[in-house]
């Protein structure tokens, strides 16, 4: 699989480099984190949410919606399994990490074409914006990630009923996943 870059235009359908929002406060809070074993990703992490200009940044890039800040720590090589949130991602890391996407669009019978799947290489304190018609995969490479979502996203959550076939991709609050089809 080809690896281009964030600042590639081939990124452009899936999201933008975001550098300048205010998020140095935030990374610092980030460095220090030691997950409990075998955690890899906390949706919100109150540390961060008394970070230096914290409440600026989440305030401006969600444009005054409930947000959070959370994190993701951890070594992945694996990406078999993709997700998409109905908002905008922050994400931003203090090491260099590959991150695969596909296009909402691009899920078929709740399964994700492979040949779909491209790789991006983001470099570390690169700060993107992933939109919310983006899939993507756990992040490739020994990882720590500022992750900025809506406010309780990826929380437990079991919806009464189901109505059409997306709902049956939903596995928790503003989650939904798809698997990547091989072959």
């Amino acid at each position: 699989m080809i690896a281009y870059s964030v600042s590639d235009k081939e990124f452009a359908p899936y999201g933008r480099v975001a550098n300048g929002y205010p998020v140095q406060g935030l990374m610092r809070e980030l460095a220090p984190i030691v997950p409990e074993p075998g955690q890899r990703y906390c949706p919100r992490e109150e540390r961060l949410h008394r970070a230096a200009q914290s409440e600026e940044c989440g305030d401006v890039f969600f444009g005054g919606l409930p947000y959070e800040w959370g994190w993701y720590i951890g070594k992945n090589e694996e990406a078999d399994t993709m997700v998409f949130h109905s908002g905008s991602a922050l994400v931003c890391g203090l090491t260099d990490w590959t991150l695969r996407v596909a296009l909402r669009s691009d899920i078929v019978e709740g399964r994700v074409p492979a040949e779909k799947v491209l790789a991006f290489t983001v470099p570390a304190n690169t700060v993107i914006d992933l939109y919310p018609n983006t899939l993507r995969s756990a992040p490739i490479g020994d990882v720590r990630l500022l992750v900025g979502l809506s406010y309780a996203t990826n929380t437990e959550y079991d919806p009464a009923g189901r109505v059409t076939p997306l709902d049956a991709l939903l596995t928790a609050r503003n989650t939904w996943q798809a698997k990547v089809a091989q072959g």
